[in-house]
């Protein structure tokens, strides 16, 4: 993969999402979006001294919720 937060935010921004870009505890580069109400953050992972990233996971996390899988996956 190999691309940069930066990119990646660009991306995010282009298509109407808001990208705040950050740094994790580790160090390693991190966005907080959002789509629909719900607010996500995508963390990267496999990075060199937080640069040259190798993976991104997109996370989110609901509580007080009853959405079903059906629904998670329509999201």
């Amino acid at each position: 993969m190999n691309a940069s937060e930066e990119s990646i935010a660009t991306v995010l921004r282009a298509n109407g999402y808001q990208a705040e870009v950050g740094k994790g505890s580790d160090g390693d580069p991190i966005i907080r979006s959002g789509a629909g109400g719900s607010k996500f953050t995508l963390l990267f992972f496999g990075c060199t001294k937080g640069q040259e990233c190798t993976s991104v996971q997109f996370y989110t996390g609901y509580t007080g919720t009853s959405a079903d899988v059906k629904k998670v996956n329509q999201w």
